[in-house]
């Protein structure tokens, strides 16, 4: 994303990419450093700062594994926590924009921040 400031040169921020979801992607977390306290996930991010997740984004980032699409996360927790399909998906795009989960392939030793 890049941000126009009047005159000034434009700055780039990297790793603002908010992925487009689609309900065929995949899902992979970004950070794995992470504890859990009275339903809400606390994550340490790459970047070194601190997430702390409500009980509804939390049981979202726990069931991401990896290998489940979109579409499959959101018929497990609706269907487990009796939760509407849309809530589900609000909390999949707000860790996707928090930078915890994207829809891009990533290799161990990628740079995403």
């Amino acid at each position: 994303m890049i941000e126009q400031r009047g005159d000034k040169a434009p700055l780039i921020f990297r790793n603002t990419f908010i992925n487009t979801m689609d309900k065929k992607d995949v899902l992979h977390k970004t950070t794995y450093i992470w504890k859990e306290d009275e339903g809400y996930a606390i994550i340490i991010k790459n970047d070194g700062m601190k997430a702390i997740l409500n009980q509804i984004d939390t049981i979202v980032w726990k069931t991401i594994n990896d290998e489940d699409t979109v579409e499959l996360i959101v018929a497990n927790i609706s269907s487990k926590y009796n939760l509407d399909e849309q809530t589900v998906e609000n909390s999949i795009q707000r860790l996707i924009e928090a930078g915890l989960v994207t829809c891009e392939d990533l290799f161990w030793g990628d740079d995403i921040l």
